[in-house]
């Protein structure tokens, strides 16, 4: 199939660009779908709209860094199982994270790793962004990882993929 692209006269970006914005429509999408049910079992946020704003670009940001995240690993699998593996990295640290439980209460190894890791710096804000609190730091922290997640998957990406 890259052979058949290559072929084409269309920039070499353009396949992996395509599919990144493809993807990140579609979590987008599923975000979009899955506040719906929450208004619908009874979420309700104290958030200004400015707020929101910041929470939206904040999960539009997260999902481009992992979106890029995703396609070097993708693009250097040999197979469609060795691709799909690579969500299980991303489930580590969800679940290593303050997603479902604060890192106090966590033992103190894992406690450090999940304050210190990206996951927990992005839900932090989106938290205290939709409960209408200060974000402090978390705000900064997750942009910077997330910018940078996303700007050395893209240079990895597009490295792999011309010699693909």
């Amino acid at each position: 199939m890259f052979d058949r692209f290559k072929s084409l006269p269309i920039s070499k970006s353009a396949v992996l660009n395509g599919q990144a914005v493809a993807s990140v429509i579609f979590m987008m999408t599923s975000v979009i779908l899955v506040l719906a049910v929450g208004f619908l079992v009874g979420f309700r946020s104290q958030a200004s709209f400015f707020e929101w704003v910041l929470a939206a670009s904040l999960l539009i940001i997260f999902s481009i860094a992992i979106t890029w995240l995703s396609i070097p690993f993708a693009l250097a699998a040999q197979s469609v199982d060795g691709a799909s593996a690579f969500s299980y990295l991303v489930l580590i640290l969800l679940f290593v994270s303050s997603a479902f439980v604060p890192a106090s209460g966590m033992p103190r190894i894992i406690q450090i790793f999940a304050e210190n890791q990206p996951m927990t710096q992005v839900i932090q804000p989106m938290r205290q962004l939709l409960a209408s609190q200060p974000i402090g730091n978390h705000g900064w922290l997750a942009l910077a990882w997330l910018v940078g997640i996303a700007l050395i998957s893209y240079i990895a990406g597009t490295r792999i993929y011309r010699h693909v």
